[in-house]
């Protein structure tokens, strides 16, 4: 057996976990369940204690466990339908079609559900129900997945789909890219998350207008793509200095959202003036956060760079209380984010492929798919040690996404 034949016959059996257990009544898939139950998320999820305040895993309205299980299912539900697709596209089993167009439909129910403000506004949709709180991650997601799924779904939804990608661009225009985040009230969402909504609604509508606007939103912003760049200079902390050190964290997020805004915009806009830096802040990303990997296939949640030497630690708290570092299955966003960037540089497809393989083939049991890993439960203090006590959605639909893009690599090579 290959090792992508190993791959392929694992993500059989993840799918059907997602599809049995993961998959809300509206087609929605959730971001969390509890690990040790393979079940849903429960208030004992969270015992032993939880940090007040902002970071305490609940809005005001819903309980944790719903916070929980939908604070991501844009982001999740999104990933697998990306899988999905591309797995149609290397073989084209009618029972995939019926599964793209019913989670296609899921997300357009959210859609829906976020009428209640207005159409274009996607909330996480907590509990399955209406919430003021989104994030421009979510929409990324659940807009690129519209997008490729695009040309499967009947005609009804197509149209409902392009009005929606369009509404949700102007939901955003009106409000001048600003919206509350938590606490942080009419935030000011970076300019570069929107480039590529905008090129997206000149798809579906034909206005130019969104073209020149996410052109002019570009160039004012060049020299800060990739957007999440930990490498880029900035002033470090007294403690980094005193150290010797560079911190690097979120490497995962940073990854997933930068290839992801890239590969919609190379989709939407062929031809731009701007390809070649979109093609090449895949690179630069996928370079980045491959660093963080660890041996067992995961990858650490921060790390600290030695400023002398260039060689990358686990963060450790005792020098600092916030630098402290797990290992977390979210390393398959990683390996995602390094095979979009091999789709759109083929130069580079050889060396990214291989390293991919080598993460991937770590991944034999659903319950490895971690937010953070069990075993660094102790690096936690107390009132966080619950985080290891999920299974992550994010985890295993970037799994999958990944595997069928390595099916299609494979295909073109």
């Amino acid at each position: 057996m290959t090792e992508l034949e190993q791959l392929q016959k694992y993500a059989l059996c993840f799918e059907k976990f997602i599809e049995w257990k993961m998959t809300d009544r509206d087609g929605m898939v959730i971001s969390m369940m509890d690990l040790e139950t393979l079940d849903r998320v429960t208030e004992n999820t969270f015992r032993g204690g939880i940090p007040s305040g902002w970071g305490d895993w609940c809005v005001p309205g819903f309980n944790r466990p719903e916070f929980a299980e939908y604070e991501n299912t844009g982001m999740v539900t999104g990933a697998y339908l990306l899988s999905l697709v591309c797995e149609y596209e290397n073989d084209a089993d009618p029972e995939l079609l019926k599964k793209i167009r019913f989670y296609a439909d899921g997300i357009l129910k959210v859609a829906d559900i976020g009428r209640t403000l207005e159409w274009g506004y996607f909330p996480k949709n907590y509990g399955g129900r209406y919430s003021p709180q989104t994030s421009t991650d979510q929409y990324l997601s659940v807009m690129s997945a519209l997008d490729a799924s695009y040309s499967y779904l009947t005609p009804e939804t197509q149209k409902k789909a392009a009005d929606f990608i369009v509404a949700a661009v102007e939901f955003w225009r009106k409000r001048e890219y600003k919206y509350t985040y938590f606490i942080h009230k009419d935030m000011k969402w970076p300019d570069l998350r929107f480039p590529s909504f905008l090129y997206l609604a000149a798809k579906y509508s034909g206005n130019v207008q969104y073209t020149k606007e996410a052109d002019e939103l570009t160039e004012k912003n060049l020299a800060f793509i990739p957007e999440n760049s930990k490498l880029r200079d900035r002033d470090l902390s007294e403690t980094e200095k005193k150290y010797g050190v560079r911190m690097v964290w979120g490497y995962p997020d940073s990854c997933s959202m930068d290839t992801l805004n890239a590969d919609l915009i190379l989709r939407a806009a062929p031809g731009s003036r701007f390809e070649e830096t979109w093609r090449k802040s895949l690179l630069t990303i996928w370079n980045e956060g491959k660093m963080v990997l660890s041996d067992n296939g995961e990858c650490y949640t921060a790390m600290a760079i030695d400023l002398k030497t260039g060689k990358y630690l686990p963060g450790d708290p005792k020098l600092d209380p916030g630098w402290t570092s797990c290992r977390t299955a979210w390393s398959t966003m990683i390996i995602r984010a390094g095979l979009l960037a091999a789709v759109w540089n083929p130069g580079k497809r050889a060396e990214i492929l291989k390293k991919a393989k080598e993460v991937l083939l770590h991944f034999t049991d659903i319950r490895q798919f971690n937010y953070q890993d069990p075993a660094d439960a102790e690096q936690l203090p107390p009132d966080k040690r619950f985080k290891t006590r999920f299974l992550s959605g994010d985890a295993v639909t970037n799994y999958l996404w990944s595997v069928r893009l390595l099916e299609k690599l494979e295909k073109e090579a």
